[in-house]
C-alpha cells in the first residue's frame, strides 16, 4: 500500500491543500479500484481481529514520554543546548525499561506491550503536521495524484466489518471543521479511491456519540424513512454526482445505507457512554481523549474493526508545543496516562487484549535544538528561542524532530515486556539501532490483522506510465500514437482470421511482431536506455521488397478502387486506414519529441503494402477489385 516516489521537499501549506483537493477530485472520478491478486502472496495468519490507534496528534516528544534521556531541571541560566529532557525517568513493570515521569499508570502495564524506540519518519523538508500525518496515516508521501486511503480504510476494505451493524472504521476525537488546518486533516481522514463506504465514521465528541446514531427525539418511523429517502435524493442531486464515477456514486449510497441501518440497530447502544457505570466512567474521564478510549473499548466489544482515538490536532495546542512545552506536557500526560492503562486492563480483563492491537503513536518527535534532523532545510518554528533558560516558557522541546520517535504496541500478538530499537544518549538523538519506518510499522499492523503488506489496488486515474519514463495523461500524443499502432496490429490480427493466402498470412505475422516492437519503441522516451527493439532501415527494405513481389502478380490499376471484395481484403483496407492515422499521429509527435525517422518511413511503406495485399487477397480469392465509379 506504500509508495516509494521521490519526496518533494519544498511544499507550502497552500500547495499541499491545492494538491490534495485535486487528488480528491481525481479519486471521485476514478473507477472501481481492483485488488491486484497474487497467489504467490501468502495471507498471514491474523493475530488481531481489531485495532485501536491512540493518536498523539501534534508531535509527541519521545524524550519526554517513552524514551527519557538525561534529565535537566529548570534553572535560570542553564544553556538550552544542555537540555535533552525536562522530566525524570521512572521505573516500569519491566526491569530494563524506564519511561517518563507522569506516565505512572502506563508504566504499570508496560509488561503487556512492546515499546519501539527507533521509529523514524521521512524528512519532508518544511515541517507541516498535515504532511507528516498524511504520510503516517496513509503510507504515501504527499502530494499524490489521487486521494490516498487512511490505513483504517484499507483494513475496512480488505477485511470488512466484524459486525455488519457497526462501522468498520470509526474516528474519535478530531473535529474536521472549525479548527486550523481542517482541509489538511480531511485529506487523510478519508477512504480516498476506495470509496465512501470504507471511510471513517467521525465522532469528534465521544460523550455525544449516541446522538450521531439515533433519530432525533420525537422522530416517528414514517418520518424517519421519509428522511432517508430525502437524503438519497440529495446525494443523487449533489453537484459531486457530476464529478463522481458510477462506482463512487454507488459507494456514497452504500455508505448512506450503512448509516441508516445503524440508526435502527440495537448495537447503537455501544455508542452510549451513559450505559457505563459511574465508576467505569471515572476511571477514564480525563477529558475527550479519556472518554474516547472508553468509547473505543465499548465499540471493540460490539464488533468494530478499526478505531482511531486522537488527542486532537489543533495547531499550537496539545502535543504541538512551540513554547511552554514542559508545562503543556504535564497536562497532556494527565489526559493520556490513566485512560491508556485502563483500556489495556479492561481489554485484558474481558479477554479481548490478545486479539486487539492497541497502538500509541505520533507523527514525529521533538527536540530542544534541532528542527527536522541535522542538516535539514526545515525552518525553525520554535516560539521560545533562547540560548539560555530565562523563564518557564522556554523550558520544553519546541522543535519538530524526525530522526527518532517512540511507538507503543499492546496486545494483538505483540511481544510482552519487549523493547525494540535504540537512540543516541546525547544530541542528536537519532535512531542508532533497528530503525522502524512508517512502511515497516504499517507492515506490522497489517500482518497482525491478517493482511499481506504487499496488497495493492489498481486505480484508473486517467494516467499511464511510459516504458522507462514518467506517468502521463492517456491522451498524451505519445500514448495516442502507440495506441493507434496497437489498433493497427489488432485489425491485422482480425484480417488473419480470414482464409488468406499462406504467403500473405506469413508476411502479416512478421508485420505484427514488428508493430509490437514499434509500439514499445514509441512508448519509450529513451528506447536505447530500456533496451527495446528498434525499427531499422532493414525493416523498411523488407516492406518495399514485399510490395514489389506481391504487386508483380496483380493486374495494373486503371481506376481508383474502393475497400471491399472479400472480407479479408476489406479488413486489410481497414488496416491501411488505421496505418495512415498512426502515420499522421507520428508526424505530429515528431514535432515535439525525438523519434527515429525509420519509424515514420516504416508506417508510410506499410500502408502502401496493405493496399497491395488487399488487392492480392481479392485476386487470390477470385474476386475483382471494387472500382470507383465516376458520375
Amino acid at each position: 500500500m506504500n509508495d516509494d516516489k521521490p519526496i518533494q521537499h519544498s511544499l507550502s501549506r497552500r500547495e499541499f491543500v491545492q494538491g490534495m483537493t485535486a487528488a480528491t477530485l481525481a479519486a471521485l472520478a476514478s473507477g472501481q479500484p481492483h485488488l491486484l491478486a497474487d497467489e504467490s502472496l501468502p495471507t498471514p495468519p491474523p493475530t488481531a481481529d481489531a485495532c485501536i490507534l491512540l493518536w498523539m496528534a501534534g508531535g509527541m516528544a519521545a524524550p519526554e514520554t517513552f524514551d527519557p534521556k538525561r534529565y535537566t531541571p529548570f534553572e535560570v541560566g542553564v544553556p538550552s543546548e544542555q537540555i535533552l529532557c525536562t522530566f525524570p525517568a521512572i521505573d516500569t513493570a519491566v526491569d530494563h525499561i524506564k519511561i517518563s515521569q507522569g506516565l505512572e499508570n502506563v508504566a504499570r502495564v508496560m509488561d503487556r506491550g512492546t515499546l519501539v524506540r527507533s521509529h523514524v519518519v521521512a524528512d519532508l523538508g518544511n515541517i507541516l503536521h498535515s504532511r507528516h500525518q498524511f504520510h503516517w496515516h496513509t503510507g504515501y508521501v504527499p502530494p499524490q495524484t489521487v486521494a490516498a486511503p487512511h490505513i483504517g480504510s484499507w483494513i475496512a476494505r480488505l477485511l470488512g466489518p466484524r459486525n455488519p451493524a457497526i462501522p468498520a472504521f470509526i474516528n474519535i476525537g478530531q473535529r474536521l471543521d472549525g479548527v486550523g488546518e481542517a482541509e489538511e486533516l480531511k485529506a487523510f481522514t478519508t477512504a480516498g479511491f476506495l470509496g465512501s463506504e470504507f471511510g471513517p465514521f467521525n465522532l469528534p465528541f465521544p460523550n455525544d456519540a449516541i446522538a450521531a446514531v439515533q433519530p432525533p427525539k420525537g422522530m416517528t418511523p414514517g418520518r424517519f424513512a421519509n428522511r432517508e429517502r430525502f437524503l438519497r435524493k440529495l446525494v443523487d442531486e449533489s453537484p459531486a454526482k457530476n464529478l463522481a464515477s458510477d462506482y463512487h456514486q454507488e459507494s456514497m449510497l452504500r455508505a448512506l445505507g450503512n448509516a441508516y441501518r445503524l440508526l435502527s440497530a440495537k448495537e447503537r447502544d455501544a455508542f452510549d457512554l451513559t450505559k457505563e457505570s459511574p465508576e467505569s466512567v471515572e476511571k477514564y474521564n480525563t477529558g475527550r481523549f479519556g472518554l474516547g478510549c472508553l468509547l473505543a473499548r465499548r465499540l471493540v466489544e460490539s464488533g468494530a474493526r478499526f478505531i482511531e482515538v486522537t488527542t486532537e490536532y489543533v495547531p499550537f495546542l496539545h502535543w504541538d508545543t512551540h513554547e511552554n512545552g514542559h508545562a503543556t506536557l504535564v497536562e497532556m500526560k494527565k489526559q493520556i496516562d490513566r485512560p491508556i492503562a485502563q483500556l489495556v486492563l479492561d481489554l485484558e480483563q474481558r479477554g479481548l487484549l490478545d486479539r486487539t492491537l492497541v497502538i500509541v503513536a505520533s507523527e514525529f518527535s521533538r527536540d530542544m535544538m534541532i528542527e527536522g534532523v541535522p542538516g535539514s532545510t526545515a525552518s525553525d518554528q520554535s516560539r521560545a528561542r533562547t540560548d539560555v533558560m530565562k523563564e518557564m516558557v522556554h523550558y520544553g522541546l519546541h522543535r519538530h524532530f524526525t530522526g527518532s520517535g517512540s511507538v507503543l504496541l499492546f496486545g494483538g500478538g505483540m511481544k510482552r515486556g519487549f523493547l525494540y530499537g535504540e537512540t543516541a544518549p546525547e544530541r542528536p538523538l537519532l535512531t542508532t539501532k533497528d530503525p522502524v519506518s512508517i512502511t515497516d510499522l504499517h507492515a506490522t499492523i497489517l500482518t497482525a490483522m491478517g493482511i499481506s503488506p504487499k496488497a495493492s489496488f489498481v486505480v484508473d486515474t486517467g494516467e499511464t506510465g511510459l516504458f522507462g519514463g514518467p506517468r502521463v495523461r492517456k491522451d498524451h500524443p505519445r500514448v495516442e500514437t502507440y495506441g493507434d499502432v496497437d489498433e493497427l496490429n489488432a485489425v491485422i490480427g482480425l484480417a488473419r482470421c480470414e482464409p488468406l493466402d499462406a504467403g500473405i498470412d506469413s508476411l502479416l505475422a512478421t508485420i505484427q511482431n514488428d508493430l509490437f516492437d514499434l509500439g514499445a519503441q514509441l512508448a519509450s522516451p529513451q528506447p536505447d536506455r530500456v533496451g527495446t527493439q528498434r525499427i531499422t532501415a532493414d525493416h523498411v527494405a523488407a516492406l518495399e521488397s514485399a510490395i514489389d513481389r506481391h504487386e508483380s502478380g496483380l493486374p495494373p490499376l486503371t481506376a481508383f478502387i474502393l475497400p471491399g471484395g472479400t472480407r479479408g481484403a476489406a479488413l486489410l483496407h481497414l488496416a491501411r486506414t488505421v496505418c495512415r492515422r498512426a502515420e499522421r499521429r507520428l508526424v505530429a509527435l515528431m514535432e515535439s519529441e525525438p523519434i527515429a525517422s525509420e519509424c515514420l518511413i516504416y508506417l508510410n511503406r506499410l500502408s502502401d503494402l496493405l493496399f497491395v495485399l488487399a488487392r492480392a487477397a481479392n485476386h487470390a480469392g477470385g474476386c475483382e477489385d471494387v472500382l470507383w465509379q465516376s458520375k
